[in-house]
């Protein structure tokens, strides 16, 4: 295969793993994106999940304390009311208001109810918790007047007045009343206005905003329910509009009271927090009078939320004043509170440990396992197959090259002694030179046979122990001859002690080494001759080996793969010569299957090419 046809497969295995590599990439792209769309799904469902659960636990708790407040009878923002029925220990009547009972208001003690209070219709503001003339002096003779409390509670009920001015509080209180009635205070089941009888509503305001609107409509009306609930007998529950149309001026009420359900406003103030309060309308013999509580915003909002930390522990709530309004709902994305002018700002939710992998995310990572693996078998297989290719090339080269002078040799000496066109004097010679050709061929079908055997794993040494001196002594001689054959001066290596010993096998170890010595005599000629000489060290735990000649060396571009099977670096620029090319690949195969290697080792000084057989050390020999 020329370089050509190299530079084509690769190119297509290039172009077969980019397209390959970016099929994958787009697909785990396209999944990844899945995954992180559900996964911010999830997210956004748990956390829509955990406002509302926080709204229904906020109003639930708020509901019955607002009920218990609505459940108080309007006499109890007195400080002391008169009694209407009243005996003696002997059963004697005392008159109607003769006896004076202290309101439970007057030493109510609650962490987020800053004051209670009432303004009738005059517009004269008091409190059952500040009371004024004979009934503070009488609050402070019984000892039910905290002096520090009743100050806060004065400074709170002043601060109130005069956050509303003049006949503001009677103002909002009855557009808040109309309001809440709109959308909270219908009968459970009654067409609202954006039910399913309304498409066009809820085309316009989107179905996520209506279920909201629904949502805090349900939760408002079981607030008002549990305030229906705890209200006196007498009450009766309905809109301040209505009573103000069924009683302008207070008149024709009849003695039975009657009040509205409590609503929340929120009092607004330049340059300082806003304030809320509750507040309700109370109709008490044909006089129509304000009563409520002041709260206590910041310390509400606190246990408000500390109810739900651990459902929303970066919560955060707002003042509303515009609860009602569709703009409002819209906005506050279903955060309203339905007992309270507010909204829940849900702030980020603790991030929860994740799942791990994922299914879709494990199949992408084992089909890009597999996919490189594939890739990668595919690879290496192009480059075994072109390698053999390459290497079945050299071969078939070398081997016709290497055949071809032998085979022409034979032809014409046997042509000729057949012939008897040579003298008698030149027969000899002739036949001396077929016996050369002959151990020629002899050896390399011996070495091609070798390496097919090193290559399938069939080298079948037999290691022994083998003193040192002995595996020297017997490998002298072929090596001496065949250096002397070539010209050159031979330099035998100084014998070692005799107690040094191999394990290893020694004909191995003497085919390594003629093939070195071969190696030097035929391209370690220098100018002026040359020596090939062999060198013995012993290091610990090995015997190192050197062939050393003082030709010209082996060349850089050649040093790479001159221990590649057929290359015989003719092409490189290194000296031409018999063979195909194989002796090198047999000796390094023969020397690490003995537990050793072969290395080419760096020029010296003197320069020549030198190779080192280093072998595993056995035992020393007692």
């Amino acid at each position: 295969m020329n370089l050509a046809g190299r530079r084509r497969w690769w190119a297509l295995y290039a172009l077969g793993v980019l397209l390959t590599i970016g099929a994958l990439g787009w697909v785990s792209v396209a999944v990844l994106e899945l995954g992180r769309a559900e996964r911010a799904a999830l997210r956004e469902q748990d956390r829509q999940e955990a406002l509302r659960l926080a709204l229904w636990r906020i109003d639930s708790w708020l509901g019955p304390h607002l009920a218990r407040e609505t459940a108080r009878v309007p006499g109890e923002y007195q400080a002391y009311s008169p009694q209407p029925l009243a005996y003696t220990k002997v059963l004697n009547r005392i008159e109607p208001g003769e006896v004076l009972v202290p309101s439970p208001l007057l030493e109510f003690e609650s962490p987020w109810i800053r004051v209670h209070f009432e303004v009738d219709a005059a517009g004269d503001w008091s409190s059952p918790q500040v009371p004024r003339s004979n009934d503070l002096d009488l609050a402070e003779a019984t000892g039910c007047l905290d002096p520090t409390s009743f100050e806060a509670r004065r400074a709170a009920l002043d601060e109130l007045r005069s956050a509303l001015g003049e006949g503001v509080l009677a103002r909002r209180l009855a557009r808040a009343e109309e309001r809440f009635a709109r959308l909270l205070r219908l009968p459970k089941g009654a067409d609202d206005g954006i039910g399913p009888l309304d498409p066009e509503r809820e085309t316009e305001k989107g179905v996520g905003e209506v279920e909201e609107l629904r949502n805090v409509r349900e939760r408002g009306w079981r607030a008002d329910m549990a305030q229906q609930a705890q209200a006196p007998a007498p009450q009766v529950v309905a809109p301040a509009s209505d009573l103000l149309e069924a009683h302008p001026d207070g008149a024709g009420a009849g003695d039975a009271p009657s009040s509205s359900p409590l609503v929340p406003l929120w009092i607004a103030r330049v340059g300082a927090p806003p304030l809320l309060c509750f507040a309700r309308r109370v109709h008490t013999r044909g006089q129509a009078r304000v009563q409520g509580f002041l709260a206590d915003w910041p310390h509400l909002r606190a246990s408000l939320l500390e109810r739900v930390a651990d459902l929303l522990p970066e919560a955060e709530l707002q003042p509303a004043e515009d609860l009602l309004s569709d703009a409002g709902v819209g906005e506050a994305g279903g955060r309203w509170l339905a007992t309270l002018p507010a909204t829940l700002r849900p702030g980020e939710l603790p991030e929860a440990p994740g799942p791990g992998w994922s299914p879709a995310e494990t199949s992408l990572l084992v089909g890009w396992l597999v996919a490189l693996a594939a890739l990668a078998v595919l690879g290496l297989g192009l480059h075994s197959s072109i390698r053999f290719g390459l290497q079945r090339s050299r071969f078939a080269s070398a081997v016709s090259h290497e055949l071809r002078t032998p085979l022409t040799t034979f032809r014409l000496y046997t042509d000729l002694l057949v012939d008897g066109r040579l003298p008698e004097e030149r027969r000899q010679e002739s036949l001396r030179t077929l016996q050369l050709e002959a151990e020629r061929l002899s050896a390399l079908v011996e070495n091609v046979h070798g390496y097919a055997r090193l290559e399938q794993g069939r080298a079948g040494l037999a290691r022994r122990p083998t003193r040192a001196v002995e595996l020297l002594e017997r490998v002298a001689g072929p090596l001496s001859a065949r250096v002397d054959q070539a010209g050159l001066e031979w330099r035998p290596p100084t014998l070692p002690e005799e107690r040094l010993e191999l394990e290893t096998d020694p004909e191995a170890v003497a085919q390594v080494l003629f093939i070195l010595v071969d190696n030097a005599c035929k391209h370690g000629r220098g100018e002026s001759g040359g020596a090939v000489g062999l060198e013995l060290a012993a290091p610990a735990g090995a015997l190192e080996l050197r062939v050393r000649d003082e030709g010209p060396g082996v060349p850089a571009g050649v040093r790479r793969n001159i221990f590649r099977a057929f290359d015989r670096g003719e092409l490189e620029g290194a000296q031409g010569g018999p063979g195909i090319g194989l002796g090198l690949a047999l000796a390094r195969g023969l020397a690490r299957d003995l537990g050793g290697d072969l290395v080419l080792e760096e020029p010296g000084p003197s320069g020549g090419a030198c190779f080192c057989l280093s072998l595993p050390r056995g035992r020393i020999a007692p």
